[in-house]
């Protein structure tokens, strides 16, 4: 299911949560020059919040319901971490690639804000 194109530019200028960050962040839309690419532009001093450019599909509006647990999420810490993992717990996602985390809370907390962007791109 496509988003529409008033749906993506709705959002654009708007606090949302993002797919890549635990705290909320201002929507910059897609990088046109840069298909796939993600970004984070940072005001120092400004007080403003970061500007995230990612695909539409990774953000939801800020105010979209977090559960509490859900059956998607799927953490285990491994036994062995590789030197490019940021830690030893693998969160896993359908149809997702795996993600590496420090603690296990911060691996939860990251997929359930995740199904909770997915979901609501599914309902747009």
């Amino acid at each position: 299911m496509t988003v529409s194109l008033t749906k993506r530019a709705s959002l654009i200028g708007q606090p949302v949560m993002s797919w890549y960050d635990s705290e909320t962040v201002t929507y910059g839309g897609e990088d046109e020059n840069r298909d796939g690419f993600v970004s984070l532009r940072v005001g120092i001093g400004s007080g403003a919040l970061p500007v995230r450019k990612c695909e539409r599909n990774r953000v939801a509006p800020v105010n979209t319901p977090i559960p509490m647990k859900d059956d998607r999420v799927q953490v285990e810490k491994l036994s062995k971490k590789a030197y490019w993992m940021q830690g030893p717990w693998m969160l896993t996602l359908p149809d997702s690639m795996p993600d590496y985390f420090r603690t296990k809370r911060d691996a939860v907390a990251a997929g359930l804000r995740r199904v909770a962007i997915i979901d609501a791109n599914k309902e747009n």
